[in-house]
């Protein structure tokens, strides 16, 4: 039985070397495992490259972040400036428009009421809107309500005004429209101190409170002193009337050269709205006694010096001056007889009138 031999075929490696696969040569192509070249994973970066990228990342954060915090920063300083309020009272005086009309009243008001104008400046870096005011200032009855006249909304540094109505209190503390002349005699001294001689300056405790909305939309209140270094609202509204609380005053003088006795009588009529206490009192403008002059040391009354006068009430009072000698030559006439007439309300003085009568007219009478 004849045996069978395989043939054995003996390949060369350095032939059809490009049909075989070369698997560890990365930049070939797998066949088995269906990828392409598009597939491949990319080179791994050097660490350089890796620190570079994180800088510039932490940069650009940084760079994102300051730019946040600076927007939220000027955010809020605009907010804040936006509401601040800064208002201001000017050097000039309150208006008080009708006040010259209190010249051609025939009627003493105790408490007249005027419209006043005051002034507001603007100091706050944004425009503001003025809302009310409300003023408290000494010799007025009340707090005014004030309202801002013209426009309200006013621009940083300009003048605006609030306006309302007050009531001055003429018969409280009323500015003195005058006190006596020449010497005062221990009776006038007596009347003129039973009643309350008062002149207000501007208070330090006046205020002004004024509500007044901010562009930012925040409504703020601030406190203004109004009218330093002025009168006061009441001096100047009760000054106007210049405590001319009664009509004509009607004064006689009479001397009877068998009594030897000098009379002096003052009427008038209260023109006040109110009731008011009223006090005479009479004295000399120089010493009686001199030239050889005897008569008594101050005029006696010869009415009630004092009493209560009604509204269109009349009011008179009389005095008598007694005299026992004589002169031999006529005293000056600058010697007067001074009489007064004082006028109060709960104690506080609201009018005087001083009438003067020449002494040697009236001693003529007398002694002839």
């Amino acid at each position: 039985m004849a045996v069978e031999h395989t043939r054995i075929e003996i390949l060369d490696p350095d032939e059809d070397s490009d049909d075989i696969e070369m698997l560890d040569e990365p930049d070939e192509e797998r066949l088995d495992g269906g990828r392409g070249p598009s597939n491949l994973l990319p080179a791994r970066a050097s660490r350089p490259r890796v620190v570079a990228s994180l800088l510039a990342l932490a940069l650009c954060v940084t760079g994102v972040g300051a730019c946040l915090t600076t927007a939220y920063h000027r955010h809020q300083t605009d907010v804040r400036i936006a509401n601040v309020l800064s208002l201001q009272g000017t050097k000039a005086e309150s208006a008080i428009p009708g006040l010259s009309a209190l010249d051609s009243e025939t009627v003493w008001h105790a408490q007249p009421s005027e419209r006043v104008l005051i002034p507001v400046v603007n100091k706050s870096p944004e425009p503001v809107t003025l809302l009310d005011g409300i003023l408290v200032e000494s010799g007025l009855t009340r707090p005014a309500t004030l309202a801002p006249t013209g426009g309200a909304t006013l621009r940083p540094g300009q003048t605006g005004q609030l306006a309302g109505n007050v009531t001055a209190d003429c018969a409280d503390d009323a500015p003195t429209p005058g006190g006596p002349v020449g010497q005062t005699s221990s009776a006038a001294a007596s009347a003129e101190s039973s009643v309350t001689v008062t002149l207000t300056a501007n208070s330090s405790d006046d205020t002004l409170l004024v509500r007044a909305r901010t562009s930012g939309g925040a409504i703020g209140l601030q406190n203004l002193q109004p009218d330093v270094g002025h009168q006061s609202l009441q001096q100047r509204i009760c000054g106007r009337q210049e405590g001319n609380v009664i009509g004509p005053l009607s004064m006689t003088t009479t001397g009877d050269p068998k009594t030897r006795v000098i009379s002096v009588s003052l009427s008038t009529t209260s023109i006040a709205d109110i009731p008011l206490n009223y006090t005479a009192a009479a004295s000399y403008s120089a010493d009686p006694e001199a030239g050889g002059i005897v008569i008594a040391p101050n005029p006696l009354p010869t009415l009630a010096p004092a009493g209560t006068v009604k509204p269109a009430g009349g009011v008179r009072v009389a005095f008598s001056i007694p005299v026992t000698s004589c002169p031999a030559t006529p005293p000056p006439s600058t010697n007067n007889i001074l009489v007064y007439l004082m006028f109060a309300n709960r104690g506080n003085l609201v009018g005087m009138e001083t009438e003067a009568i020449q002494f040697d007219s009236a001693l003529a009478d007398v002694c002839g």
